[in-house]
């Protein structure tokens, strides 16, 4: 309800924009044809400028307001207000003084070579403005997603692991979007402030936008222990594991050697958190290799034992 009554508001802020500039065309061609005869209109005309043109400023300013809280950026309201503000009323400004039939050539030179110099020495602050503004827009994530930022602008040295596949990238959950910074929760519940520039150009890998993920590991496995009998015996251990989608194709030989062979999982899951979940299915196959590692002692035991007995026959 209340998304609905603020958009309500932006088309009643709409309309009430359209009214008051056709308002004030009509005005200024009315007293553009009796300035010639009244010249003391052209003060009226500029104050009726004024006043409709503040007007429509503060309209568009309560709409930027709602628009921003809409997107979920409120706490960025008032740099965006603000900022629209000062652009706004200092071009009213330069109507006013040419509806009083005052030069604003000079003005508007100088004004060009300001702009010119604020925009050299804020590129990067107003980068990450127009960049904020795009992010928003698109809603490509939002607060309380979880996502891994992958960009070349932060060097980050991939894990050589050999069980894993590692995306190089930054990962975290969303706290807030704003205007200049994303603010994400990383490892150990620490704040990420990320320039909005530089997630603008990155490749965002967004977790929660997937309805069903995918967990995919290896791990090796001595030649001595038999893939079917563990596979089956894995496969029976994950089935019950509460969130795990798996079957029993999931579990395959991915590569082998002289002394071992790489196993792949893939499991499915559509809710829970995929550390716990990863951690589970070690776990299992921890197990798993356990058993058969305690199947090859007994067996070397009784080995052993029966040749010591066959030893004192003798």
């Amino acid at each position: 309800m209340e998304k609905k009554s603020r958009s309500y508001y932006i088309i009643y802020s709409l309309l009430l924009l359209v009214a008051a500039g056709i308002l004030l065309v009509i005005s200024n061609y009315l007293f553009n044809k009796n300035v010639i005869l009244y010249p003391h209109m052209l003060g009226i005309n500029a104050l009726i400028t004024a006043v409709f043109g503040i007007l429509i400023i503060e309209v568009l300013v309560r709409a930027i307001a709602e628009y921003t809280k809409i997107l979920g950026a409120a706490a960025e309201t008032s740099l965006a207000t603000n900022l629209f503000r000062l652009i706004s009323y200092s071009v009213l400004f330069i109507i006013v003084l040419s509806v009083l039939n005052i030069n604003v050539t000079n003005i508007l030179i100088g004004a060009g070579f300001l702009g010119i110099i604020i925009g050299l020495a804020a590129q990067s602050t107003l980068g990450n403005i127009f960049a904020g503004i795009s992010i928003l827009s698109a809603r490509s994530f939002k607060p309380g997603d979880y996502i891994t930022i992958v960009t070349w602008q932060y060097s980050l040295q991939p894990s050589t692991h050999p069980h894993e596949r590692f995306v190089p990238g930054y990962s975290g959950e969303v706290s807030s979007i704003g205007l200049l910074y994303t603010k994400l929760i990383g490892e150990n519940n620490a704040p990420l402030y990320v320039p909005n520039s530089i997630i603008n150009q990155a490749m965002i890998i967004n977790h929660h936008a997937a309805k069903e993920k995918i967990i995919h590991l290896t791990i090796e496995v001595s030649s001595s222990v038999p893939f079917t009998e563990f596979s089956r015996r894995l496969f029976e251990s994950l089935r019950g594991t509460g969130g795990l989608d798996i079957q029993r194709d999931d579990i395959f030989v991915e590569s082998t050697s002289s002394d071992k062979y790489t196993v792949g999982i893939r499991a499915r899951y559509t809710k829970g958190e995929e550390p716990k979940l990863r951690s589970r299915i070690l776990e299992a196959a921890m197990r798993e290799l356990s058993y058969f590692s305690g199947n090859r002692q007994a067996a070397s035991a009784s080995v052993a034992k029966a040749a010591a007995g066959s030893t004192k026959k003798k």
